[in-house]
């Protein structure tokens, strides 16, 4: 007769099994921990050779290449530098020419000086570039160049990009007729003007004709208009006269004007 307290195959199975789980569940909790004890280790070492101060070079950023100040307005750009200098950095603004043309004196900057320090090197600084009202009817160009200067030699004579300032210009060359169309009354005239849409740099004279085959009866006068530097922004009349005649039509004509 088997005795009761022999241990059976089925405990000794079950005992086997459960000595295993716990084995196996004990291994896989140090592994995971040695795994976080690595990861934290790894994440430490980086947060003391990488620095998040030591991650940016120097550098200069201009937020514009180029800017288009109104005639009579501005348009403006900034300045900052990219990371903490050891000592004071001063930008100077210069205006050049650009593309073969001189810088315009109608466009200039303000400021043309900045300084960042070591506090305040992180503060974008506002350069504004005006466009002075002129009457050239021109665009005026320019080339804004950057240099710096410190006793800093990662930031003394870094490069810095320029911006290109073109002037939207807000006066017209040509010649404005206030008229497209006149109905003198027979025996009686009309008028229309003629300016100049800027100022020129010479006097300009402007010539009235009537196109061939014109309506005998309508003339106008003068036939000549001269605007000089001095007067192109004064109107100045033309009169259309249509001469009394027993036609009984309507008599019609075109005028041009050329300089």
């Amino acid at each position: 007769m088997d005795d009761w307290r022999e241990p059976r195959p089925l405990f000794g199975e079950l005992a086997s099994t459960v000595s295993g789980f716990l084995a196996y569940r004990r291994y896989r909790f140090l592994d995971a921990l040695a795994a976080t004890v690595c990861g934290a280790a790894v994440v430490l070492l980086l947060g003391v050779f990488t620095p998040a101060d030591a991650q940016t070079s120097a550098g200069v950023t201009v937020s514009k290449l180029a800017v288009r100040p109104p005639e009579g307005g501005d348009d403006s750009y900034t300045i900052v530098l990219d990371s903490q200098p050891t000592a004071d950095v001063t930008v100077t603004v210069v205006k050049n020419g650009f593309l073969g043309f001189a810088g315009d004196g109608d466009l200039t900057a303000d400021p043309t000086s900045i300084t960042f320090t070591t506090a305040n090197w992180a503060t974008a600084r506002t350069v504004t570039i005006e466009a002075a009202e002129d009457a050239d009817g021109l665009e005026g160009i320019a080339a804004f160049t950057h240099s710096a200067s410190s006793i800093d030699s990662d930031y003394d004579g870094i490069d810095i990009a320029s911006v290109i300032a073109i002037e939207d210009e807000n006066d017209t060359i040509g010649v404005e007729v206030s008229k497209t169309a006149v109905t003198p009354p027979e025996g009686g005239n009309e008028t229309y003007t003629i300016v100049l849409g800027s100022q020129p740099t010479d006097s300009v004279t402007v010539t009235v004709d009537k196109v061939s085959g014109g309506d005998a009866s309508l003339t106008r006068s003068p036939a000549t208009i001269t605007f000089t530097t001095a007067n192109w922004s004064t109107a100045r009349t033309v009169t259309v006269a249509a001469a009394e005649d027993n036609v009984g039509l309507e008599g019609t004509a075109t005028f041009t004007q050329s300089a």
